[in-house]
């Protein structure tokens, strides 16, 4: 079975990046969510996971709030693997905490280019798919495309939760 992941709204990931100031969120971080020439190379973050079995995921949770402003946060991929790696080293409150003291530290950035960059954020979460079973055909924004290969995926756990996503 593949699921498209559900996504945040354009205007949510607008306001997110103006006030990411352009930068990851993690501590010291100096790396941009989007480079000078316009590249995004940023991740949205879910501070609660936005599916079962993810880091902090909370079932109850509703899907709007799951996808809201309050639940996601900028970082660099780096940072986005690390802190989704360790869920004990990163907690709620501590990535909550690491979000207050991000926004805090400067005034947002409201430029003609937030919506395009935002824009660029959603897009790549829009291509996210997860597959929930050991095979599938997968078809990836291509209406009226023929499909000319099948995927079979196998892992030696014995329930296996995978993830495919484009590469970065």
């Amino acid at each position: 079975r593949i699921a498209l992941m559900k996504k945040p709204r354009l205007s949510t990931l607008k306001s997110l990046f103006a006030r990411s100031l352009n930068r990851c969120a993690y501590p010291g971080c100096p790396c941009p969510i989007a480079e000078p020439c316009g590249t995004v190379t940023g991740e949205v973050c879910h501070i609660k996971a936005d599916s079962p079995g993810g880091p902090r995921y909370d079932r109850q949770q509703t899907s709007e709030d799951r996808h809201s402003e309050n639940n996601l946060l900028l970082l660099c991929g780096r940072h986005h693997t690390m802190i989704d790696a360790d869920p004990e080293k990163f907690p709620v409150d501590v990535l909550m905490q690491m979000k207050r003291d991000h926004q805090a530290s400067g005034t947002p950035v409201i430029t003609p280019d937030v919506e395009r960059i935002a824009q660029a954020l959603l897009q790549r979460y829009e291509f996210r798919i997860s597959i929930r079973s050991n095979n599938g055909v997968i078809a990836i924004a291509s209406p009226n495309a023929q499909i000319h290969q099948t995927i079979h995926i196998k892992t030696a756990a014995k329930k296996p939760t995978i993830k495919i996503e484009p590469p970065t």
